[in-house]
């Protein structure tokens, strides 16, 4: 295997630095021993991305952000007999980067990271399979729990490994005739995969979940109880999926809710100049729907990843998160992907900004009267309610058209259009952050995020070497407009990706 990995090495180097590329996991390679088989499988990706970002003020040329990454990836399994399997998953991440764009908020030059994506007993016992440790945990269309996996027919690249540290029991009823599955976990890790925020620390979620459907239906329904320690939070997520096969297309669609409440939140009063913890209460929701051609062929053609798919996330106004004791705004995971630029890159990092107001401002000792700067209890506050900071107030429709011939070229082309849920007031300085926003300033208040277009093209160049470009342009919309009624100029987007699967 070394061989085969030297070789491919000089493949890349002799192809430079770039082209493309999603994993595609090949055939593992095998060592059998009497009753011990020993299966590897691995990846090294390449990644460099361009972005040409809004600015906001038109005398400033707009913020540039070049950002390079490898990854190199290796997931050995064990299996000691056949109800028995060690699973296992090691990434090594270099990345680089600069920017001079308002938007460049992970572009820093990063060490060498070494980490343990998987690392999992699994054990078919006669109730069902049994795992423990950390593995992967995906439900439904991914909305609210991701395992980090990333499909031909969907853009983005994983943020992360997706991994949940749980203790998981999966079985199958007996006496059913169609399939069903019932599965219960322990998990760790508020929220999810909590890896982007402070604020998640020694907390739990218990939950349990019923999957099935006979021929060509698929169903499911999870019930879960999040527990976080510091301050006292209890949140109860419903999460409903089901999906339908018909013809040569599949309809699908994912809702869910999130109630709960959180004690001790540091929240300002009325008048702005005392802050006290009180409680906070949660009621949102969200929603997508899929619609996907599977296999409509013609000739050589096969439009598989033509379709239309459409979301609704709750939200309120971030400019009163300090303020309000009840609120409605919800967070899909950060690993759901939707377009390439204007949700996943710019709308994000707009909402940072004027989170990053509201708290400069909130904390201010001249406000506040209090003689003490509070900002790291309101960022306490913010990232409660924000949780993992992935997709939120947001309503949007993403069609596209897509095909894949017989020697496995794709294209697929993609509109987006996005609008708030609630509006947000525009920034005063947006390529400054916003800093001198006041709660008590009333902007203009806009809801459009904008329209995007992108492109995809993949094609596998030889052996496990696969090729990906992409390339995006967003129009930004009116809440990206500054207090000074400039409007942000194009963005663009181009990532090519080069990937090596053995």
């Amino acid at each position: 295997m070394v061989n085969a990995i030297r070789q491919r090495l000089i493949y890349i180097v002799a192809f430079g630095l770039t082209i493309v590329v999603f994993p595609q996991l090949g055939m593992a390679a095998q060592l059998f021993t009497d009753d011990v088989a020993v299966s590897t499988d691995g990846e090294w990706r390449t990644q460099f991305q361009h972005l040409l970002e809004p600015d906001g003020d038109s005398i400033a040329r707009p913020g540039t952000v070049n950002r390079a990454a490898t990854r190199l990836r290796l997931a050995p399994t064990v299996w000691l007999n056949e109800f028995v399997a060690i699973e296992s998953q090691f990434d090594a991440n270099a990345r680089w980067g600069d920017g001079t764009g308002p938007f460049d908020l992970n572009a820093q030059t990063s060490p060498l990271s070494l980490s343990v994506g998987r690392a999992a007993l699994h054990w078919q016992t006669p109730i069902g399979k049994v795992t423990v440790g950390r593995t992967g945990w995906h439900w439904g269309l991914g909305l609210f729990d991701h395992d980090g996996r990333t499909d031909l027919d969907r853009y983005g690249v994983p943020q992360n490994t997706g991994a949940q540290d749980m203790l998981r029991v999966r079985t199958a009823p007996l006496g059913v005739d169609s399939p069903l599955y019932l599965t219960v976990y322990l998990r760790q890790w508020f929220l999810g995969d909590g890896s982007g925020t402070e604020y998640v620390d020694n907390g739990w979620s218990y939950a349990t979940a019923i999957e099935g459907g006979p021929e060509n239906f698929d169903y499911g329904l999870l019930v879960r109880f999040d527990r976080h320690a510091g301050p006292a939070t209890n949140l109860l997520w419903s999460d409903a999926y089901s999906s339908w096969r018909f013809w040569k297309a599949t309809a699908a669609l994912e809702a869910g809710f999130r109630w709960g409440r959180s004690g001790g939140q540091y929240l300002l009063d009325t008048s702005g100049s005392n802050v006290a913890r009180r409680d906070a209460e949660w009621l949102a929701s969200a929603g997508v729907f899929k619609f996907t051609f599977d296999r409509t062929q013609a000739g050589r053609v096969i439009f598989e990843t033509s379709g239309f798919e459409a979301g609704l996330v709750s939200g309120d106004d971030l400019a009163d998160v300090f303020t309000q004791s009840k609120w409605g705004m919800l967070t899909l995971n950060s690993d759901y992907k939707v377009g390439l630029l204007l949700l996943p890159e710019l709308w994000p990092a707009r909402r940072a900004a004027l989170a990053a107001a509201a708290v400069a401002r909130g904390g201010e000792r001249e406000r506040l009267g209090s003689g003490e700067d509070i900002s790291k209890q309101l960022h306490e506050t913010f990232d409660a309610r924000s949780g993992q900071g992935g997709l939120g107030n947001v309503f949007y429709v993403y069609p596209g058209f897509g095909l894949r011939t017989d020697d496995d070229l794709r294209f697929r082309l993609n509109f987006l259009y996005a609008r708030t849920m609630v509006p947000l007031p525009t920034l005063f300085l947006l390529d400054h952050r916003g800093t001198v926003l006041t709660f008590d300033d009333e902007y203009r208040r806009e809801r459009e995020i904008g329209f995007e277009v992108d492109v995809h093209l993949s094609y596998p160049l030889w052996g496990g070497v696969s090729g990906v470009l992409e390339t995006g342009f967003a129009f930004p919309g009116k809440v990206f407009v500054n207090a000074f009624g400039n409007n942000a100029p194009v963005a663009f987007t181009l990532q090519p990706r080069l990937t090596v699967a053995f």
